[in-house]
């Protein structure tokens, strides 16, 4: 039993929860098992998308859980309410569940009931979702058989009922579950009776996913993955979070501002430097995020700020990427690479399609220096713009150009930093030595932030920016940088891996295979990380180069494999690290807009315009 109770905090501030009330006698000992797991799990949990319990109490009847209280009602009733969802409010949603799903993942956490019901909602705008009701939860490292069953038949994944398996992809099951229902309007096996309902679970055929041209195709493969009856073939908690539809690492989370202004402080310094292809990059990370900001943005001015920066950036973007289109883009050396550490470059390859092909033969280049007066004298307003195609998505088969070394161009004291209106803040100033860049750069993500940000109390906001302060900062945390949200959402908002770090991690496991006699893996597969860490650390030149003077040495090491199965794994990690720099040179090959400016919105503060 639930009630809401007012509680007096110590500081005699007044303060709203909710209680769970649960009858002591009325417990079974498995019961009693579960609650006291309950307590000790949520104990520990302490995230921004996870409802949290304030204390727990008892007395000869009862045990009272005390929660905070989030008064935007639970999923269930937010569904109910709306006749549909539109496929942002619903991305908006699931990036928030994934936000959960991935701390309960690191912590070994399997929830075991997730379903709308168990999803709440605060009243702030956007709304924050919390996951809650740890009931059936349970710290799990491997799967385990259980002679019970744990969760709510319409969510439950069919292993559980079938065979009383549970493991952490159950989870994803009932999420994919949830994302069916708000696509569709009900849930995959939607029963008349519970008979009914028990026979779908049973039953082996595959879900059917309804076509719905209205759905974008990440969306419909993303559902369909996840509603896997079985589970080797069901996507897994590390392949969800990076998924191009979730895409965790650029999610709207209070940290979107900071990732976005490191980025783009990255990107003036290595335009200043020349280094053309990793600014572009790092501005195009820069505008992600920007965008994430955006969404989560609660206060009016800082919005019209976020989405004048944003125009101001996307201008400057898309004139690098026309720049690149014209510049010399040739192999470097392998002998001259600072990165690579082979003796010989690779050779053209094949691998299921993909191809390394030698680069064509460069084009003269305008000089750098016109471009950059053009963007920073630029003054445009921002613009309604047509969202364009992923900036993640290709096919495997593509050709792949790795890229390797660019053609000198002069250094400038100012890049196209778009922030000419802000005359008054700090002017982009080169980096002392590698040894102290990144706190030199830390200072220079604060000045930006705060030229951004500075408190609107003495003028209008309607004014030009405010400029910048010269403190530097005294935390991790900028300052100003996201006032409208509280420090607790920053503390409970733990970082997320990205897709490179995940690669590195996954790479790890096939370690332990090199000490069973296969000679040059462990080599191989440091090789495969060092190029994920380059793209980690933004270099992403580097890493093209790094993968062009290898990838022949990795393709012949392959071909030389014994164990089948080794091999399969292998050549799916080539292939992989083949994809991605698909993705990279597709995004540099692409013409038009670099990332969509979103449109207003009839509802400015609402990020659940359907």
């Amino acid at each position: 039993m639930v009630r809401f109770s007012r509680l007096y905090t110590r500081q005699k501030s007044l303060n709203v929860v909710a209680i769970k009330r649960i009858f002591k006698k009325a417990l079974c000992k498995r019961a009693q098992d579960n609650l006291v797991d309950e307590i000790g799990i949520l104990k520990e949990l302490q995230h921004r998308n996870i409802a949290r319990m304030t204390e727990f109490s008892w007395d000869s009847d009862y045990v009272y859980i005390f929660m905070e209280y989030l008064g935007g009602g639970d999923l269930s009733s937010f569904l109910k309410s709306k006749r549909s969802l539109s496929e942002r409010t619903i991305r908006y949603f699931l990036q928030q569940l994934a936000f959960a799903l991935h701390y309960l993942y690191e912590r070994n956490i399997v929830h075991m009931d997730i379903k709308p019901q168990n999803i709440l909602l605060t009243t702030s705008v956007p709304p924050v979702l919390k996951l809650a009701d740890f009931g059936f939860a349970k710290s799990l490292e491997k799967p385990v058989k259980m002679d019970e069953i744990r969760g709510s038949l319409l969510y439950m994944a069919p292993e559980i009922y079938k065979f009383g398996v549970y493991e952490k992809a159950c989870d994803l099951w009932s999420v994919g579950v949830i994302f069916f229902e708000c696509l569709f309007g009900k849930a995959p096996f939607a029963s008349a009776t519970v008979e009914e309902l028990k026979a779908k679970l049973l039953d082996d055929s595959p879900i059917k996913i309804p076509s719905r041209p209205v759905f974008g195709k990440d969306c419909i493969d993303l559902v369909s993955k996840l509603l896997k009856r079985k589970l080797s073939e069901r996507i897994h908690h590390e392949q969800f979070f990076v998924h191009p539809f979730i895409d965790l690492s650029h999610a709207p989370c209070p940290q979107s501002i900071d990732k976005a202004i490191n980025h783009i402080v990255i990107a003036d310094d290595l335009f200043s430097a020349g280094d053309l292809v990793d600014a572009y990059f790092n501005y195009k990370e820069g505008l992600i995020h920007l965008v994430s900001a955006l969404q989560i943005e609660s206060d009016p001015w800082r919005k019209q700020i976020i989405r004048a920066k944003l125009s101001q950036y996307i201008k400057v973007a898309e004139d690098l990427n026309r720049h690149l289109d014209d510049i010399e883009v040739v192999s470097s050396s392998h002998s001259s690479h600072r990165h690579s550490g082979k003796s010989n470059a690779a050779p053209s390859v094949l691998s299921k399609g993909a191809t390394l092909p030698a680069t064509k033969p460069p084009k003269r280049s305008n000089p750098i220096s016109t471009l950059a007066k053009e963007a920073i004298s630029s003054t445009d307003k921002p613009e309604q713009m047509q969202p364009s195609t992923d900036l993640h998505s290709t096919s495997l088969g593509a050709v792949v150009t790795p890229i390797s070394s660019i053609s000198s161009v002069p250094s400038l004291h100012d890049p196209l930093d778009a922030r000419k209106q802000d005359a008054k803040g700090p002017k982009h100033q080169s980096f002392p030595s590698s040894t102290s860049s990144s706190a030199w750069r830390q200072i220079l993500r604060a000045r930006l932030l705060t030229a951004w940000f500075s408190s609107p109390t003495n003028a209008n906001r309607n004014d030009s920016l405010p400029s910048a302060s010269s403190r530097t900062p005294n935390s991790t945390r900028m300052p100003d940088g996201s006032a409208s949200l509280s420090e607790a959402e920053f503390t409970l908002q733990p970082a997320v891996k990205t897709a490179y770090e995940y690669a590195i991690k996954r790479l790890d496991s096939l370690r332990d295979i090199s000490s069973e006699g296969e000679a040059g893996l462990s080599e191989t597969i440091e090789d495969l990380q060092r190029y994920y860490a380059l793209l980690h650390n933004n270099e992403y030149k580097a890493a093209m180069d790094y993968l062009q003077c290898n990838f022949g040495n990795w393709l012949g090491f392959l071909k030389g494999l014994k164990d089948l199965g080794l091999q399969k794994t292998l050549r799916s990690e080539l292939n992989q690290a083949l994809t991605v720099a698909e993705k990279l040179k597709a995004t540099l090959k692409a013409k038009g807009e670099i990332t969509p400016l979103p449109e207003e919105e009839a509802n400015e503060q609402s990020c659940l315009i359907s």
